[in-house]
């Protein structure tokens, strides 16, 4: 047991440093919203959103002759509206949304001058990308009674990739990670079912049941014995049931 404590209490000591890495990054954005109340049964929001992303990485190795270096940017812009419609005295609700998204990646690329194992050096830069989506979304939430409601939606997703898994490649140990300028957006078709009750003033319970359907979802992928690279894989279905209390100890 001495021997153990001792051993693992220990400073790890390191004779010297083999690389040093440096990240730059930056993410700026803006974005305003308003809301309408057209009549007492149909509030009216719509939206813009403008977001800007960049990065850097290098890589410098101290132990040999070799300078690494990765980084690019993106650009990101929305447009989205929701109409929400109330009827039999308020207790059904039906909202209707629309989202329009529009990215923009530039300025990527990447370089090694030296890279270790069976890659090659490279410098390479690449093309622009646009991606662009329209998004509908349905939901619909009944009241049965003041306590009680049942709701239920679907709608349709999208997330373009980052310019981390498009452009950024570095090296941990002996294996690689390589960004994907090529990488495709990820596509998403969800459907929700759900109860809530509130029980006194206090407990509020959810009960949801989900099932997603996906496309290209974004992942790293094994392509040699030491190279991983980040890549789209084709199908992906999540379902389940989500269980929800929450509990007030005070008011206000």
């Amino acid at each position: 047991l001495t021997d153990y404590q001792t051993e693992f209490d220990k400073r790890p000591a390191y004779d010297c440093i083999e690389h040093i890495e440096r990240k730059y990054s930056a993410h700026g954005g803006v974005m305003a919203r308003a809301s309408f109340s057209l009549c007492d049964w149909n509030i009216l929001t719509a939206g813009i959103e403008y977001k800007h992303n960049k990065f850097n990485q290098d890589d410098n190795y101290l132990l040999e002759t070799r300078y690494a270096e990765s980084g690019g940017k993106q650009e990101y812009r929305s447009v989205y509206g929701q109409d929400e419609l109330f009827f039999a005295d308020k207790k059904l609700l039906l909202t209707i949304g629309l989202r329009g998204d529009w990215w923009k990646s530039y300025d990527g690329g990447c370089s090694d001058t030296n890279p270790s194992g069976s890659v090659a050096p490279y410098d390479d830069s690449y093309n622009s990308k646009n991606y662009s989506s329209l998004n509908p979304k349905i939901g619909v939430v009944y009241h049965i009674t003041d306590r009680t409601s049942i709701r239920s939606s679907a709608g349709k997703g999208f997330q373009a990739p980052n310019v981390f898994e498009m452009y950024r490649s570095f090296q941990r140990g002996n294996k690689f990670y390589l960004g994907n300028p090529e990488l495709k957006s990820e596509k998403l078709v969800s459907y929700e079912l759900g109860a809530d009750h509130l029980f006194g003033d206090e407990i509020l319970t959810r009960v949801t049941f989900y099932d997603s359907y996906g496309d290209d979802f974004i992942g790293n992928r094994l392509s040699t014995g030491t190279t991983y690279q980040v890549d789209n894989f084709t199908k992906v279905r999540m379902r389940g049931i989500e269980a929800e209390l929450n509990y007030r100890i005070a008011r206000r």
